[in-house]
């Protein structure tokens, strides 16, 4: 699975969406499973929090795995953005760029791809790193310099 964490709070979302009309795209696999950074439950989470800071959001749509063409492509046949002027994926960065393949909306990224990873015994996010010796070894997002992994879900 994909390690990914926000990249800014909810001040800094509403500072950057400005009067714009949103829709939440979402994944149900490794976004949903980074702390509840993504899935449903989070887009609608996001989606009444951003409601309460006077933002419009016009739809939300979700795919059990946003990195697959043909899942994005199922989705996008709905429509599900068709009244927004803005994007924001919480999924990871290779999810994004594929959405883009589908929508000539800006996407407003709010998110940061750290790499291959797993959910640790713990529950914690922690990363496959390679090391000068050439082998690998787990790190615990948490304890990585600059780590934006403290920030965790929108709400």
């Amino acid at each position: 699975m994909l390690i990914i964490t926000r990249s800014m709070d909810l001040d800094g979302l509403v500072e950057r969406i400005g009067s714009r009309k949103v829709a939440v795209w979402t994944c149900r696999t490794c976004a949903r499973l980074c702390d509840g950074l993504g899935g449903d439950d989070a887009a609608e989470n996001l989606a009444k929090a951003l409601n309460a800071r006077g933002i419009e959001v016009v739809g939300n749509a979700s795919t059990s795995a946003s990195c697959l063409w043909s899942k994005v492509a199922a989705a996008m046949e709905k429509e599900p953005f068709r009244d927004a002027d803005l994007v924001i994926p919480l999924t990871c960065d290779a999810a994004s760029m594929l959405l883009g393949q589908f929508t000539d909306l800006p996407r407003l990224e709010c998110t940061k791809t750290w790499g291959r990873g797993c959910l640790d015994s713990e529950g914690d996010p922690s990363l496959l790193c390679s090391l000068e010796d050439g082998s690998t070894s787990w790190v615990k997002v948490k304890e990585l310099k600059g780590a934006e992994g403290s920030l965790g879900p929108f709400v």
